[in-house]
């Protein structure tokens, strides 16, 4: 009887054998989406003697200013300035490109500084402004006092070309710095410090 009892469990074992612990496959989908970086490159400095004859003095500096205007204008309030007969400025140009539909945020400096090419002597650039509508008169906006750390743009659209300009104007004041003498100033000098302005994706 025991013979024949274990000749079954022999023959249940063969039909049923033995294959390890169960295997399933998953598959994993792997994706990636890219933006072209941001490039911001000037195209047009902020010159307030572009084209023509030199802005005059006269006298001792004061609160007297001479301003650029985001599209391009000129201006003087006070004695101290006296602008030439003929002659042009030009409002500084960034040529923005980055990726379509996307939204940027723009922060810019509120002063700068323009060093004298041979003195010691610096301008404070002040009262910056940004435009983003090709320099339309009323359309600018002031610089914030926080800087490039603060956005005076939260949400701009780049359009469908890729690409879009910021207009810049600002102003000098006569005795802001050390003050005004003979001679060209540049935020390029050594000592001077440029209009920073960045932009960056949402």
């Amino acid at each position: 009887m025991k013979h024949m009892n274990i000749v079954k469990l022999a023959a249940i074992v063969a039909m049923f054998p033995f294959t390890g612990a169960f295997a399933a496959d998953g598959d994993i989908t792997a994706t990636a989406s890219f933006r072209v970086a941001i490039a911001v490159t000037q195209t047009t400095p902020l010159a307030f003697n572009a084209v023509g004859p030199q802005t005059e003095f006269t006298g001792a500096p004061d609160t007297s200013e001479i301003r650029v205007f985001t599209d391009g204008s000129r201006a003087i309030t006070g004695p101290f300035f006296i602008l030439p007969g003929s002659g042009n400025a030009t409002a500084g140009v960034l040529a923005v490109t980055g990726a379509p539909a996307e939204t940027v945020n723009i922060a810019c400096d509120d002063t700068a500084i323009l060093q004298h090419a041979v003195t010691i002597d610096t301008l404070v650039l002040s009262a910056i402004e940004l435009d983003l509508t090709g320099g339309i008169p009323g359309n600018a906006t002031d610089c914030d006092v926080g800087g490039v750390g603060t956005p005076i743009f939260a949400s701009h659209v780049i359009p469908g070309s890729g690409t879009f300009n910021i207009n810049v104007g600002a102003r000098i004041v006569a005795n802001s710095g050390s003050g005004v003498v003979n001679g060209a100033y540049s935020t390029a000098n050594a000592g001077g410090n440029p209009v920073t302005i960045r932009v960056l994706y949402n």
